[in-house]
């Protein structure tokens, strides 16, 4: 009875390991199937972050080169505004300036400006001229045009001269002569940021 018993025990024993090991083996492959499941998603959700922060990123850089080319045009423009502020004052507002106020230059364009000229005409010129030119141009023209009336006025520098009566006047002050010529330099000056 012994062998009985102990057969009895090793057969109990024998489907207790394997039904252990079946139960293992089911475990172990629920596991494995878990884990690949476990992995597969987080593979999903890394290559999801992944994409995102790509996207950003691209974004990101996008809105970067944007934003500098924005700047960079604006700093272009900046500089050609100044450029063309240095050029238009070294060019031509500093010279006309003191051709405006060079005495023997103003005595020489209103004599030709007068030539042949009859009637009554008032002659405006700097303030700080005023006195040499109206004594010359009284010298120069009281027999031709004994009508010219010299004054002085608030003109930085050139003259106007205006026939009376009839409401038009020659301007030839500094500003109206940086105007005129402007029109001319504008041109010139954009043909040099064209190259």
């Amino acid at each position: 009875m012994e062998t009985t018993v102990e057969r009895l025990v090793d057969k109990i024993y024998q489907e207790g390991v394997a039904k252990a090991e079946q139960q293992a083996a089911a475990i172990l492959a629920e596991a494995k199937q878990e884990a690949t499941l476990l992995k597969d998603q987080a593979d999903r959700e890394a290559a999801l972050i992944i994409e995102t922060a790509r996207k950003e990123a691209q974004r990101l850089k996008q809105n970067t080169e944007a934003e500098l080319s924005l700047a960079a045009s604006a700093a272009l423009g900046r500089l050609r505004q100044s450029v063309t502020g240095l050029i238009r004052e070294a060019v031509l507002v500093k010279p006309v300036q003191q051709l405006s106020q060079d005495e023997n230059f103003l005595k020489t364009v209103i004599l030709k400006l007068l030539e042949g000229r009859q009637g009554d005409y008032t002659l405006v010129v700097p303030e700080n001229l005023r006195g040499q030119l109206e004594e010359y141009f009284r010298q120069q023209v009281a027999v031709t045009l004994p009508g010219l009336t010299v004054k002085g006025g608030h003109i930085g520098g050139g003259f106007t001269l205006e026939k009376k009566g009839d409401g038009y006047a020659f301007d030839f002050s500094d500003e109206a002569l940086i105007a005129f010529f402007e029109d001319f330099l504008k041109p010139a000056t954009a043909a040099l940021f064209k190259q």
